[in-house]
């Protein structure tokens, strides 16, 4: 029962910050919306505080795992960056992911500290890939002269895509094209800058 309770209060919290804002959500709107008592609330967090770091260093958790992408020299490259580009695209769109952000945001204008946390995670990303395009460019199938900023190219277009927009509930132009043949495009013509010419 108690682990059960915990976890009702921490869904409770979840959703309250996320709609209200750190703020403006009491210990007092997180114990009706948990069906749980005040006393109940506090038995496990001290302080709204304690209760958000919680909630934030359980997401963190569960979001962390980045894949690494391993080059093969022998695939088809843009294959290979349609696979790694529908990876981002899927982790960053991930429910878990959003739940992380929106919950961050919700205080990021009185902690703006909390920013890092995002950026961490999206740098995760950069790193990756940046990896990998790296081990393109020693094999000779790209010209990358800094594979840092060229996994940021990728990423920050497939952040804009499936990322900011959902975050924000924004319907972009984009949208009007599926994931699919979105990514299909964007690596098209990200392989038009960085591709080793015939």
């Amino acid at each position: 029962m108690t682990d059960r309770k915990r976890r009702l209060i921490i869904e409770a919290a979840m959703s309250e910050f996320q709609t209200a804002g750190f703020d403006n959500t009491s210990m007092d709107q997180i114990a009706e919306t948990a069906g749980v008592s005040k006393r109940t609330v506090y038995n496990h967090f001290s302080s709204k505080d304690e209760l958000f770091d919680n909630i934030v260093e359980q997401l963190v958790e569960r979001v962390g795992v980045i894949s690494t992408f391993e080059y093969d020299c022998e695939a088809d490259l843009s294959a290979q960056l349609v696979d790694i580009s529908t990876h981002v695209t899927r982790s960053v769109s991930d429910d878990d992911f959003q739940a992380l952000a929106r919950v961050v945001m919700s205080r990021m204008l009185t902690s703006p500290e909390l920013g890092r946390l995002l950026t961490e995670q999206t740098n995760q990303l950069d790193k990756q890939l940046a990896i990998w395009l790296a081990a393109a460019n020693e094999a000779g199938q790209l010209h990358v002269d800094n594979a840092e900023i060229a996994a940021e190219h990728l990423v920050g277009l497939l952040l804009s895509y499936a990322f900011w927009p959902r975050l924000f509930g924004v319907k972009k132009r984009t949208h009007r094209t599926p994931a699919k043949k979105y990514i299909q495009e964007l690596v098209t013509m990200f392989l038009r800058a960085y591709a080793v010419p015939d």
